[in-house]
């Protein structure tokens, strides 16, 4: 029988070919878009240009959180203003979170178990669409699966930092968006 390493990297790999086949696939009219797009690339835009989230004596209002639109324009200052970067970020983000959700269930719920969820991680169409959108979902699933990986091994080893860093990634995904 394969070992849970072993098995990680068969389904991520499995994971990262059904990614590309759908990257490949997206329309190539306002790829990687959907309607709340605009407003995160909106804030993103402005500051990779000015390192700021709001233009000059304007309110400070944001009709969401700027996390996201933070990560944009930080990916954007790295690799330039292209899609392929941000959504291939996005995968990965989206394959992390699958890993920490075979460790939590590993905590809670042993080995075999941890392999099926993965499993199932890998051909989920949520997990696989959604990393194709300019949207705030694959980073914040990333920190809320980190948190509760970090949360479950507190429960399995009662370590007080796994708890401090649980509590800390929960606090920085409401900076994505709250839920």
């Amino acid at each position: 029988m394969l070992t849970n390493n072993k098995l990680i990297i068969c389904f991520s790999i499995l994971y990262v070919m059904l990614s590309t086949l759908i990257y490949h696939n997206v329309s190539r009219v306002k790829p990687h878009r959907e309607s709340d797009s605009i407003r995160y690339e909106t804030k993103a835009n402005l500051f990779y240009e000015t390192n700021k989230f709001f233009p000059q004596f304007d309110k400070p209002i944001a009709p969401q959180p700027i996390g996201y639109s933070f990560f944009i324009g930080i990916v954007h200052k790295i690799f330039g203003q292209k899609d392929a970067p941000l959504i291939w970020l996005q995968i990965l983000l989206t394959l992390l979170a699958g890993i920490f959700t075979f460790l939590s269930a590993k905590h809670l719920f042993g080995k075999t178990i941890a392999a099926i969820a993965f499993a199932f991680f890998t051909i989920n169409i949520g997990y696989l669409t959604f990393a194709q959108f300019i949207l705030a979902e694959c980073l914040t699933i990333f920190f809320l699966t980190l948190y509760f990986e970090r949360f479950t091994n507190f429960i399995k080893t009662k370590s007080i930092p796994s708890l401090l860093f649980a509590s800390f990634i929960l606090g920085v995904s409401t900076l994505v968006k709250p839920a």
